[in-house]
């Protein structure tokens, strides 16, 4: 069908509406363009509509003429917007031929002008460098920017009070911003936001600039194109973000990038352009450079940057380089993880380590010529301060080196390993040995790999040497390599004993599951000298799941359970906490330990909404008594707001509500409870026909 006569109407109506109605009967332009409109009138009745709204407009008499170009105007429109097409040139793709899983993730041709390998590559779930296999970050394996592998039209309605919250200011736009996201991810990687979330990498809320830049980061290489545009080597935080961005993506390939803004950037800027030189081998002699040039801060960055550099030239700066103390070591060394990294490591710890067992000797000053470091000045103390002073230093020193040894499994750790833990007098650190095991195994270990065997061989020493301080990491090796029944078939004799319980207990607080990607190992997050915790906190899964009978089993010895790891947005501490997380209300089986545990625990401690909630998921009716049972144990602290919490949250009809606040009422007769009179209000809001959700 040609459509050119429509669009040569809808010009010429435009240019009417322009310069004034009254001159109207005069375009014989218009005119035209309107009897061309009669030939379409008996094709259908729009066409017919619009021939006789153009005639009107031609031909009919001043009143009522801007109306009909309007109406007209408008038809026109929602006509040609039904019959609008685009194209591109390539050749045609089923959208769906580019959904398969990680390599090629969501393609949504069009939306954003990528070609179909751009938004793959863009989307595709980023893993941590030295998390392993199956180390992700929790944007998952379908990545954002997509729906199940398919394009997704967001409507407008949507997307503005998004661009609202990324433009404005004021409070409120960060929960509204985080809830968004939280809710659909996808929203936030639509070609009509990507421009307004670089402008928020300058919010005057440095939170919200932040978490924006994240999801920047997210989002991937489509993000670039607009990070770069309108760069400013000599802005402020928002130009440092939008390096740090940039690198967090692009990492080696924008190496040209990071040296073409070097010799013209500020300070702050500088400083993000010289640790993203860390991404390319190729960056050794500037940054040797920048270390004869720059000072403070600057020399820092340049030092850290180059702790990444493999060659003979760097590891033989690094021979020669004195460090104040071992806590300077942790910091430009800790992050790396190029090969001669881990001899630097565990030497420092040997020798840190023997430092510590001589606690009344006095640490030798470090040398200081050259280019090496001072000890720096602090406040100087005298007599036994001192003697306690200099020691909680190398203690602190010893480990942040220890901290460093995280995720690394090479001999020259594990021999480091070995040997401090079988010194009496560092007896004191096992705890501190066992918890970095645990966190390297999570982060680190393959079960068919040898480095990760012989670490989990050490492991097993260690437990048969020392008992149950390293009970943690066997467990955490047995979970990763051994099937789930297993597992519990091995382990659940250690609740027949407290210590080695409270271990096991340990290591399930830090699981939880996630529906889609079932059981997983949340990991510890471990913020570097540039404190660029870009990605989400990352997680290991657990191949084989957890076996059922351990939910029993934990509900049974609940109070072994440590109280770390609390439950956000919930009351929930220790065992309340870890079942929550491990909630599985599509078991059947499963159903019954819940509905008793949190049923026992309401009443224990006092019934809360969220108590009321995993009930409710478990099939659980019998809410009787909740109301009376809460006021009774909340009385004594804020028990208006966690009162009409509750109440919102039950499933209770409005006369057994008035029921239980009546007997309240009778209970607290006579005593002095702050604000009983509330009792009162809402049971008169109630009879006068206000439902449970009203009340105030």
């Amino acid at each position: 069908m040609n459509l050119q006569p429509f669009y040569e109407l809808r010009e010429r109506l435009v240019f009417a509406a322009a310069a004034g109605t009254q001159l109207i009967p005069e375009d014989f332009r218009l005119r035209e363009a309107g009897k061309k409109m009669e030939a379409y009138a008996k094709a259908s009745p729009v066409f017919a509509k619009i021939s006789q709204l153009a005639s009107r407009l031609s031909d009919g008499g001043e009143e009522g003429r801007s109306e009909t170009l309007l109406e007209l105007l408008g038809l026109l429109d929602a006509f040609l917007i039904t019959q609008a097409e685009s194209q591109v040139e390539g050749e045609v793709k089923d959208i769906l031929a580019c959904s398969g899983g990680r390599d090629s993730s969501a393609c949504s041709q069009g939306r954003a002008g990528l070609t179909c390998n751009e938004e793959r590559d863009s989307l595709a779930c980023s893993r941590e460098e030295d998390g392993g296999e199956n180390a992700l970050n929790v944007q998952g394996e379908e990545g954002i920017g997509c729906l199940n592998g398919q394009y997704r039209n967001i409507p407008y309605s949507k997307l503005h009070p998004l661009q609202e919250a990324l433009t404005s200011t004021g409070s409120g736009r960060q929960v509204l911003l985080t809830e968004a996201y939280e809710e659909d991810p996808e929203l936030f990687s639509d070609y009509r936001l990507r421009p307004l979330l670089v402008q928020a990498l300058g919010d005057s809320y440095g939170e919200i600039a932040d978490m924006v830049c994240r999801w920047i980061v997210h989002i991937g290489s489509p993000m670039l194109p607009l990070l770069k545009e309108g760069f400013k080597a000599d802005g402020k935080r928002d130009m440092v973000r939008r390096v740090q961005a940039i690198s967090a993506i692009g990492k080696d390939q924008e190496n040209d990038f990071y040296r073409k803004y070097l010799g013209e950037s500020t300070k702050d800027v500088r400083e993000a352009l010289i640790h993203a030189l860390r991404f390319h081998q190729g960056n050794t002699s500037i940054l040797f450079d920048l270390l004869k040039m720059e000072k403070g801060k600057l020399r820092d960055g340049a030092l850290w940057s180059l702790s990444f550099m493999e060659g003979e030239k760097a590891l033989q700066f690094w021979r020669s380089y004195s460090f104040a103390d071992a806590s300077r070591m942790a910091l430009l060394l800790g992050d790396s993880h190029v090969s001669y990294i881990p001899v630097f490591l565990a030497d420092a710890l040997k020798k840190e380590a023997v430092d510590l067992m001589r606690p009344e000797s006095s640490p030798a000053s470090p040398e200081t010529p050259g280019g090496q470091e001072k000890q720096g000045k602090g406040r100087k103390p005298s007599g036994a301060n001192e003697a306690k002073e200099r020691q909680e230093r190398k203690r602190d020193g010893f480990l942040r080196l220890l901290n460093a040894c995280t995720g690394r499994m090479g001999g020259e750790i594990r021999e480091a390993l070995e040997w401090m833990a079988g010194e009496s007098g560092l007896r004191g650190f096992r705890k501190d040995f066992g918890e970095l095991m645990t966190e390297t195994i999570f982060s680190a270990y393959q079960p068919k790999d040898e480095d990760s065997c012989r670490y989990e061989d050490l492991a097993a020493r260690l437990l048969a040497q020392d008992g149950t301080v390293y009970l943690e990491p066997v467990f955490a090796a047995a979970l990763l390599s051994r099937p789930s029944s297993q597992v519990y078939e091995d382990f659940e004799g250690c609740f027949s004993d407290k210590a080695k319980g409270t271990a096991i207990f340990s290591v399930m607080q830090r699981i939880s599951y996630q529906p889609g990607k079932g059981y997983v190992v949340y990991l510890k997050k471990h913020t570097d000298y540039l404190t660029e915790a870009f990605g989400e906190q990352s997680f290991r899964v657990l191949e084989d799941g957890l076996d059922f009978r351990w939910y029993p089993l934990l509900a049974k010895h609940r109070l072994w359970c440590p109280k770390t790891y609390p439950e956000v947005y919930t009351p929930y501490r220790g065992c309340d906490a870890l079942l929550y997380r491990l909630k599985r209300s599509d078991v059947a089986e499963l159903r019954s330990v819940y509905n008793e545990y949190f049923y026992a625990r309401a009443l224990r401690e006092g019934p809360s909404a969220a108590d009321v909630a995993i009930l409710e998921e478990n099939g659980w009716t019998d809410f009787k008594g909740f109301v009376e049972k809460g006021c009774e144990r909340f009385k004594e602290t804020a028990w208006a707001y966690r009162v009409r919490e509750l109440i919102r949250a039950l499933p209770i009809s409005g006369e057994q509500l008035q029921k239980e606040l009546v007997a309240v009422k009778e209970a607290w007769a006579g005593k002095k409870i702050n604000g009983s009179s509330l009792i009162d209000r809402w049971l008169g809001q109630l009879k006068d026909g206000a439902s449970k959700d009203d009340l105030f």
